[in-house]
């Protein structure tokens, strides 16, 4: 078994089988993200994908992440953070904080609690923030076709009117969601690898 320590909480887990490869993400000693079928990343890198990023979309509805979220967007490690439950009191001081020359800010009111869902995300498309041909060609190499002539010329903000939790797997294809949200491309990879297995 291979154990990575990422930050004090968070450590990743991996341990192989004669039928795959095995990721968990645990925080504080507890699981809280298993992946399946692991297939590792040949060509593709990016300082904005990483375990944390997928730890933080694990749990973002149960523990209060928003600031380790927002840090993780502002320095660069995460291409986009959305930030939950954010009061009316507090909006103002949290868009302050933001550079808008560097980063794209939406919010919107939630539904049951009157305070606000805020997006951050850094400015670019999506063709010069990530090395698209060698996403491609990771996915490629696992059977695995994705269109980035579609999306390679959007900006993360493009994302954000259409990017509703209750559907979205139908408005965002799984790659792209995953990418803006910095989840490692072994994640999806694996993410895709269960999906067709499950209608084998």
């Amino acid at each position: 078994m291979k154990r990575i320590k990422t930050n004090n909480m968070i450590t990743i887990n991996y341990w192989s089988t004669p039928e795959m490869t095995v990721k968990k993400i645990k925080a504080n000693g507890k699981v809280v993200k298993t992946i399946y079928y692991v297939s590792f990343s040949q060509k593709f890198s990016s300082v904005m994908t990483n375990d944390e990023n997928a730890y933080y979309v694990s749990t973002c509805t149960i523990n209060n992440n928003n600031q380790a979220v927002l840090e993780k967007v502002l320095c660069g490690k995460k291409p986009m953070g959305i930030l939950y439950n954010i009061p009316q009191c507090n909006l103002s001081k949290l868009i302050d904080k933001i550079d808008i020359s560097r980063f794209d800010i939406h919010y919107v009111k939630e539904e049951y609690t009157n305070n606000y869902k805020v997006f951050v995300a850094v400015k670019g498309k999506l063709r010069d923030l990530f090395n698209l041909k060698d996403l491609s060609a990771d996915y490629k190499s696992n059977n695995i076709n994705i269109n980035i002539k579609k999306y390679m010329n959007k900006e993360i903000k493009y994302f954000f009117d259409i990017w509703n939790e209750n559907d979205i797997d139908d408005n965002i294809e799984l790659w792209v969601k995953n990418l803006i949200l910095g989840i490692p491309v072994e994640n999806s990879i694996s993410e895709y690898s269960l999906l067709v297995k499950k209608c084998e």
